[in-house]
């Protein structure tokens, strides 16, 4: 297992512009800029210009103050650059728009990376500049040498910027404007397609599994958005599951006018690009990944999971006793509620869903049996949660149950069903005190609440599943700034 990375996040999302603002080495630039007077030099790769100061608040490391000798570490980012993009070339993906021919070119065609202090506030930006619809040009600003950030190494901070903030250059060629959920959880991804040693993927991880219960098309209502970023393990899954090329099928498919659509959003053609690359439907396919979040940290099986889950956050799960009866059980549109119950003295744990309509339409359901946080059983899909499911408990290898409740709709109302958890006979009886409830306000009844699956909003405290509202940043990992 990879150590943890001791990293912390701040992001701004910042809608792309075709208006061109001033350049880091420009009169005017607004924010993580050169200061009056460096002398800003340039050093070219084939594909790539990188602009750097020797001397100054932004000084490279290495530098010696002879013009003549490029610094190493300078050299160095050029390779990596020129690496990531040629490894996403061969996956498919288009390159960087030029800016060859616009107002501001950085002194050519090739893609410009700028380098400058940004006093851990960041440490890296896209910028998108010069648009046409959708697709635009523009640079990165990168981090001059992570002096008091928590990388490992100047190195490994380089990789993991660079690939990261060189894929939104990639994304912009075909649309800029896709929200953060696409945008920074497919840039973590292709981080880790780049380079599996780096840690993005798996320190991001907890921004999704510790807020599961959140649509996944939920974007940002603020600047921290560590779900966002956490959202590169669907993308993941994605790829370990149908392969790469779905990605870059997804990208293309929300390309202006792809389809025949005027401007196409990811989440609504991902169930065409499943279906075209000889996936399921996107309900199938989302059902799949929820479950294989339960398969992470010190639950990992990769038989039945991520390859690397051991190095993905533990997914949490809410307490529940049994027996359990719980009305109104909230779950989102395209998200996911974990609970966990001991099994006590119970040789087996069932589960069903009581409901009718919006309240239980498109729910699936699995049950694990485990062991403190470990799995010590088999997973049971529950297809048919009306009819519900069980698991056996073994006696000195099981301690409790894992219920996972899935609403694989994307559109329209959270579901609403009764939850019964328990053995046979206290299910049955949950399950028949909701029948004698009907037309008292029991399930099917939406009781004019109106949700859409946002992360966080107006519904009362009784009907939102923990964790809805917020992360605390102190369990954010990197601090990033897209302008």
């Amino acid at each position: 297992m990879r150590s943890m990375l001791p990293l912390l996040v701040f992001f701004v999302a910042v809608g792309a512009s075709s208006s061109a603002r001033a350049r880091p080495d420009e009169p005017g630039s607004d924010l993580f800029t050169f200061d009056v007077g460096d002398d800003v030099l340039a050093y070219d790769t084939e594909r790539f210009r990188v602009h750097y100061v020797e001397a100054g608040t932004h000084r490279v490391p290495g530098s010696d103050g002879d013009a003549a000798t490029i610094p190493a570490h300078v050299v160095r980012l050029g390779e990596i650059y020129e690496r990531a993009l040629s490894a996403y070339v061969a996956l498919g993906f288009r390159a960087p728009l030029t800016d060859d021919g616009t107002a501001r070119d950085g002194g050519d065609g090739r893609f410009d990376v700028y380098l400058v202090d940004f006093a851990r506030s960041a440490d890296g930006a896209y910028r998108a500049e010069v648009c046409d619809g959708d697709r635009c040009s523009g640079y990165t600003v990168q981090e001059n040498d992570f002096a008091g950030y928590g990388y490992p190494s100047v190195d490994v901070g380089n990789r993991t910027v660079a690939s990261h903030e060189l894929f939104h250059a990639v994304q912009a060629a075909y649309d800029a404007n896709q929200g953060a959920v696409l945008s920074e959880g497919t840039a973590v991804w292709a981080s880790e397609r780049f380079d599996p040693s780096l840690f993005d993927l798996e320190g991001f991880s907890s921004g999704y599994l510790h807020d599961a219960t959140r649509s996944l098309d939920a974007n940002p209502t603020g600047p921290v958005d560590p779900f966002s970023y956490g959202a590169g393990v669907f993308f993941q899954f994605l790829d370990e599951r149908f392969g790469p090329a779905l990605l870059l099928r997804l990208w293309e498919s929300v390309e202006d006018g792809a389809g025949g659509v005027a401007d196409p959003d990811w989440f609504d053609t991902l169930e065409g690009v499943l279906r075209a690359e000889g996936g399921p439907g996107y309900a199938d396919a989302f059902a799949e990944f929820c479950a294989w979040t339960l398969f992470t940290g010190r639950r990992a099986d990769a038989s039945q999971g991520f390859a690397h889950g051991d190095d993905f956050a533990l997914r949490d799960a809410e307490p529940l006793t049994l027996p359990a009866a719980q009305d109104r059980f909230l779950v989102f549109t395209s998200a996911s509620r974990l609970v966990v119950a001991a099994a006590d003295e119970r040789s087996r744990v069932a589960l069903r869903l009581v409901g009718e309509g919006t309240a239980i339409d498109g729910v699936r359901a699995f049950l694990l049996p485990v062991r403190g946080d470990r799995v010590a059983g088999t997973l049971v899909a529950i297809d048919d949660v009306v009819a519900g499911g069980h698991v056996t408990i073994e006696d000195g290898t099981t301690d409790a149950v894992l219920a996972l409740i899935v609403n694989t709709r994307t559109d329209g109302q959270g579901a609403r069903p009764r939850l019964c958890l328990g053995d046979d006979d206290e299910v049955a009886a949950c399950v028949a005190d909701a029948s004698e409830g009907e037309g008292e306000g029991g399930q099917g009844d939406d009781g004019g609440d109106d949700d859409d699956g946002a992360a966080a909003g107006c519904q009362s405290v009784a009907d939102a599943p923990a964790g809805v509202v917020g992360l605390a940043l102190l369990a954010l990992w990197r601090r990033r700034r897209q302008l």
